[in-house]
């Protein structure tokens, strides 16, 4: 089997990650001192956190590209493979459905129509 080097890059980010979390909180993922709800929040916060970097990367994707040449369908994908959104463990059609949104979101920041 050939080794993916996309994988392996972001199983190497996985495992730094978790070695900076470690370092820097003192316990992994593994913890049980949070519930549900608490889970949820720190990942409505990193979605919150998402958001600004897809906004600030949006900012300089205008600054570079004529509005009419932002590939808006490439973007909403790549927001929707977003880790952080992979997690939410989303069905196919809801994984299109917000493909759509993000698509029409990014579209009218820009002024087009998608």
């Amino acid at each position: 089997m050939r080794m993916d080097t996309i994988v392996e890059a972001v199983r190497t980010d996985l495992f730094d990650r978790s070695k900076r979390g470690q370092e820097k909180y003192g316990t992994t993922l593994d913890r049980q001192d949070l519930d549900a709800v608490e889970w949820a929040h720190h990942l409505y916060e990193e979605l919150l956190d998402a958001a600004l970097y897809v906004r600030r990367l949006m900012l300089e994707i205008e600054k570079l590209t004529p509005p009419e040449k932002v590939p808006c369908a490439e973007i909403a994908s790549d927001i929707v493979g977003l880790p952080h959104i992979r997690a939410l463990d989303l069905s196919w059609e809801q994984r299109l459905e917000l493909h759509g949104a993000v698509q029409g979101v990014i579209g009218k920041s820009l002024g087009k129509t998608v």
